[in-house]
């Protein structure tokens, strides 16, 4: 049987979402366009985490190498490599350093906290934070997935498989079964509804 999993008043997690995301921490102002998704967004009274959705802003610096013993050699040293870095992921790990975020272990023990996706706890209230990276193609059917809910997105996938095509919304809309190419680029989160023939609901009422 699945652990069910602890619940918090919305009102207590819509209040940390914005002491990390605008307040005091203001890691919204690393994200180009950022919003909160999940259970938070449908309104629920009670919900089991808080979900960020964003954009990142991405500049450059030179990677990290271990050091080379090379003017002892007589050789001259490298122009260093550059390599692109979020400035979100930067201040995301001060916070966890700082002990205000926690990396959370999944149910198989491990951690999630890569790129894209960062699975993390608020120590002091012990609300679970998780942090979903995306890009401006696919912002729309990000937000439509980490929105939810479960019956939500399992109908919207039905929905389109039974129309020959494959709901990604990572990938920015949906594709043909048999190619990863997106044929139908979703703009606006109504139209990934509408392009599957089902209702366009508030995030409220989607079950």
């Amino acid at each position: 049987m699945e652990k069910e999993k602890e619940k918090f008043p919305r009102a207590d997690a819509q209040k940390l979402a914005d002491h990390l995301m605008a307040l005091r921490y203001k890691l919204g102002d690393f994200c180009e366009q950022w919003e909160i998704a999940g259970s938070i967004r449908r309104k629920k009274a009670f919900v089991s985490d808080v979900e960020v959705v964003y954009i990142p802003i991405f500049d450059e610096r030179p990677k990290k190498v271990e050091p080379l013993a090379q003017m002892d050699l007589g050789i001259a040293p490298k122009e260093p490599e550059m390599e692109k870095f979020a400035y979100v992921d930067d201040a995301l790990a001060v916070l966890i350093e700082k002990g205000v975020l926690e990396k959370r272990r999944k149910e198989d023990g491990s951690f999630m906290c890569g790129t894209w996706v960062k699975l993390l706890r608020h120590v002091r209230t012990g609300i679970p934070v998780d942090f979903f990276a995306t890009t401006a193609e696919a912002w729309c059917t990000t937000m439509v997935s980490r929105t939810g809910g479960k019956a939500s997105n399992e109908a919207l996938c039905i929905a389109a498989k039974a129309r020959g095509y494959k709901w990604r919304p990572n990938g920015g809309g949906f594709s043909l079964r048999a190619s990863d190419t997106i044929v139908f680029p979703v703009k606006f989160e109504e139209d990934a509804f509408r392009f599957v023939g089902m209702p366009v609901l508030p995030p409220e009422l989607r079950p």
